[in-house]
């Protein structure tokens, strides 16, 4: 388990592909606006941040060095007051090892998935805020059962209170529907971007060289997946329980080779190679994708990023913002028009929480 998840790390910190049909998804748009950052005043220092939403008042934020033993912060948009902390580290009942999803759902909940545990939690920011004992509102078992040693969701994000897309290396599908009793509903599209170096490669490694973060449309109705490892873009229409790819997008393939020991599963990442898409949110009518220079830049352990990249649902390019200074982590607030964002000075190595004008 540990030599998996170091490789899932060594993956995260050294995503990069190849050169295909363009040089990158910059060439793509014809405008660029440049963005300045605000500093948020928040009232507790933090040390390394991680994946963000936002509520309609509150920000989420992941900062493994909370000194309560929490994995997340609540924070007040306006005030910049910290109103609490939640998602306590451990092995015990409705504690978390390592979560790597986190998203605003609806009725001011917020869903996390724990990729260790192999289970999606679902908290009710209404508790989170309040003197209430802290707790888990519903906890959704992800362990389903394969016939793939090893096999385990890498992503899981949530469509309703009972459906499910998890993102595997099944043979019958690398996107699998599940409800809240574990149960499989369907298994969709098992072919990753072809790629004729790595044709007889094994699902599971291609799992580990074709990483995405996945985000569904706030009215439910859509899934962005956005590879961090590579430039591939897809994206899916939701209808009842049904899944439908409508786009397809490749701009280039991931470099790599498999781990040269038998002993740890994984994938390795040349040198040479151009960056993907680190970070993903979206809107209703917008999907944003953080991108990095094509120089590899890696603060404090956090891939950095210099644009922002705004494409509407049918794929095409919008937006190209060029942000002031390297961000990490990104959410963006369609309502005020904001986008936040978490930032480290190079020159100090302080994190600092930022939001951007749009």
């Amino acid at each position: 388990m540990k030599s998996m998840l170091f490789i899932l790390l060594l993956n995260i910190l050294m995503s990069h592909c190849i050169k295909n049909n363009i040089d990158s998804p910059l060439e793509e748009f014809n405008s660029e606006v440049i963005l300045e950052a605000n500093v948020i005043d928040i009232d507790k220092e933090l040390g390394f941040p991680g994946i963000i939403t936002n509520s309609p008042r509150y920000l989420i934020l992941q900062d493994i060095s909370l000194q309560d033993n929490s994995y997340f912060i609540i924070i007040d948009k306006h005030s910049g007051l910290t109103i609490n902390n939640f998602g306590l580290k451990g092995k015990g009942p409705d504690e978390l090892l390592h979560p790597i999803t986190l998203d605003y759902l609806y009725d001011n909940k917020i869903g996390i998935y724990d990729a260790v545990n192999i289970k999606y939690y679902v908290y009710s920011l209404d508790n989170l805020i309040s003197d209430r004992p802290l707790q888990v509102e519903k906890k959704v078992d992800g362990s389903i059962q394969t016939p793939i040693q090893g096999d385990r969701f890498m992503k899981v994000v949530s469509i309703n209170d009972s459906l499910f897309v998890g993102m595997w290396s099944h043979p019958e599908g690398r996107y699998c529907l599940f409800n809240n009793e574990k149960k499989v509903k369907k298994l969709l599209y098992p072919d990753f971007p072809y790629d004729k170096k790595h044709e007889e490669e094994s699902r599971y490694i291609k799992s580990f060289a074709f990483q995405y973060n996945l985000k569904i449309s706030p009215d439910r109705t859509k899934l962005c997946a956005a590879s961090l490892s590579c430039g591939h873009l897809e994206l899916f229409n939701i209808s009842g329980d049904s899944l439908t790819k409508y786009l397809d997008k490749l701009y280039y393939l991931p470099l790599y080779e498999k781990f040269p020991s038998d002993k740890v599963l994984g994938a390795v990442f040349f040198k040479e190679s151009l960056p993907g898409f680190n970070y993903l949110d979206v809107t209703d009518k917008h999907i944003y994708l953080s991108f990095p220079s094509m120089k590899k830049d890696i603060v404090h352990q956090v891939a950095v990023n210099e644009y922002i990249l705004k494409y509407d649902w049918n794929g095409n390019a919008i937006t190209k913002y060029k942000v002031d200074r390297p961000i990490g982590f990104f959410t963006v607030d369609d309502r005020n028009q904001k986008i936040y964002a978490t930032t480290i000075d190079t020159s100090s190595y302080e994190s600092k929480l930022i939001y951007f004008d749009l």
